[in-house]
Formats: C-alpha cells, structure tokens, sequence
C-alpha cells in the first residue's frame, strides 16, 4: 500500500487563509525571508501544478513589540483581520494574531525532496480522474491539501508512484474502497495509506524496465505536458498487471 511506502501528512493550518497570502505586499528584507511557498487545492492537476502563492511564516515566540519592528508590513496587513484571526480555533493553546494555528507536520513538509500534493476532498460526480500533482521541495501545503512523500527505503520512483495514483485503476480503486460521501473522496492521510500499489520486483528485468520508462514518460509529461507522453505511460503501465 502507498502507507507502507510513503509519508503522508495534512497540510498546515493557518485558521486564516486569506490573511497570510501575500500578493504584491511591500516587503522588507527581514520580512522576504519569513515567506513560504504555498500550492493551494485548486492549482492541482492530474501529475502538475499551476500557480504558486506565497504565506507569511514568521517564528512563533515573538512579543508584539518584536512583531511591529522586525516584521511591520506584516503587522499592518494582518492587523486588518486581527478581530478574526483572534477568534480563531485555537487548539486550547495561546496564539497571537500573527502565528499559524496548527503547524501539523512541518518537519515533514521541510524535507528537500519533491513531493505529491492531492485535494483532502475531491469531488467525482462530474469527473473520472483524481489530482495527484508532483511538487517541487521547498513548497507547502495548507490545511486543503495532503502530502505524500516517498520513504527513504522505497526503491520506486516518485514519478512512478504519482504515474499510478493517476492511472485509472486508482481512480476506481478508490471509488468502491475508499472513503466516499456524496459524490466526495476524503484524502486525509488513513485513507491515503489504504491505496494498493504495484511494487517492482527488482529481480525482474521486464518489470525494472517498465519502472524507468514509466518514470521518465511522467516526468516528460510533467514538464511538457505532451498528451502522446501519457498515452504511452498507461500503455506500459497495463503491461505490469
């Protein structure tokens, strides 16, 4: 199962997302550095991703006074949501204005390596594909999207994971086994772990070649978006089952 080759996480939690975009905001240098990069669930494609967003993350810990100077652009944007950001969920814990809720796996997101982002709720009533985006390191997710990261031990690729968690075999797996309300498909991180993947044998030379051509078709598809590449990737993907 894709549990037992990877690691999934839910993304961070900033109870306020709107306040913590940064569009065109002035910035100081202080200020440039405490950003992160964000991929929101509606910028996922099936194998890519659109447009990247950043997020204000500045360390928990600072006093207001620490927050005004160090980071007073910041300051001045949020303290236009301040009435909302402080009636907020707080998770029984003290949290200031500027600071993100719930910081769920960061160690997690902060790992170098690409990563696969995937909706936490994906709706199928009108569609018969999912969207597992590969991902750049040094890109979050926030509380919209889940994570899957490969294990340190895994031998496939991440570009052959994300091939068959957009194959359509997948896409009906999970419509019958997974977790569906309404027309809805939960992608937290237990149903994530659940997926069934085809692992290589690697004793196998037919099956270790299938690997690498599927690995590289996807991420020629990826980076060209050339139909013909993803046909070509399903037709060798078929040749393992």
């Amino acid at each position: 199962t894709i549990g037992e080759i990877c690691d999934i996480g839910n993304g961070l939690v900033s109870g306020l997302d709107r306040a913590f975009q940064l569009q065109g905001h002035q910035l100081n240098a202080k200020e440039k550095r405490a950003r992160i990069k964000v991929v929101k669930a509606k910028d996922l494609r099936p194998f890519y991703h659109e447009t990247i967003t950043d997020y204000l993350f500045v360390e928990d810990g600072l006093t207001e006074r620490e927050m005004k100077e160090t980071y007073p652009n910041f300051y001045e944007h949020l303290e236009e949501y301040k009435d909302e950001l402080l009636n907020r969920y707080n998770y029984n814990r003290e949290i200031k204005f500027w600071e993100w809720v719930f910081l769920r796996n960061y160690n997690l997101f902060s790992k170098p390596e690409p990563r696969i982002f995937v909706p936490c709720k994906e709706r199928i009533s009108n569609k018969d594909f999912f969207r597992f985006s590969f991902v750049e390191g040094g890109i979050y997710p926030t509380q919209d999207v889940t994570a899957i990261f490969r294990k340190e031990n895994t031998k496939e690729s991440i570009y052959y994971i994300i091939a068959i968690l957009n194959n359509y075999r997948t896409f009906h797996w999970l419509k019958f086994n997974g977790i569906v309300k309404g027309n809805i498909v939960e992608f937290s991180e237990k149903p994530i772990m659940s997926i069934p993947i085809k692992l290589i044998d690697w004793k196998n030379q037919k099956q270790v070649s299938a690997h690498n051509e599927i690995s590289a078709l996807c991420e020629k598809y990826i980076n060209t978006k050339e139909e013909k590449k993803l046909e070509k990737m399903n037709k060798v993907i078929d040749g393992l089952f």
